[in-house]
């Protein structure tokens, strides 16, 4: 399992929505709100195995103190559970697992915060 980070265009707002857990705070206008308060830059990235999509995270990267940071959210935003999406059956050890290989590899991040 892998996540792909997608630009905020690239991003299929409808399939997304169609996650039975997806919250307010997953959502396009919340991450543009987030944005313009300076919270950060939106991230959304989608976990994908074997040219399957199983799901997605959706969260904020910003520096803290001047730490690259990840959040989803980071206390004081206001906002509530973001993390993951994931279709039935898939494992949240193994999504969680991709996740921290996502954040610190990746997105180069060197703290993580999460609420799922």
């Amino acid at each position: 399992m892998r996540f792909q980070q997608l630009s905020l265009d690239e991003v299929d707002w409808d399939a997304l929505d169609r996650f039975a857990d997806r919250t307010h705070s997953q959502r396009l206008p919340w991450l543009r709100y987030l944005a313009a308060i300076n919270a950060g830059v939106p991230v959304v990235a989608m976990l994908q195995h074997n040219g399957e999509t199983l799901g997605c995270f959706t969260g904020m990267r910003n520096k803290r103190l001047g730490i690259p940071t990840l959040g989803s959210p980071i206390p004081g935003w206001n906002t509530s559970y973001m993390g993951l999406n994931l279709a039935p059956g898939v494992s949240r050890t193994e999504a969680l697992r991709a996740l921290s290989d996502f954040a610190f590899r990746d997105l180069r991040c060197a703290y993580v915060e999460l609420c799922d």
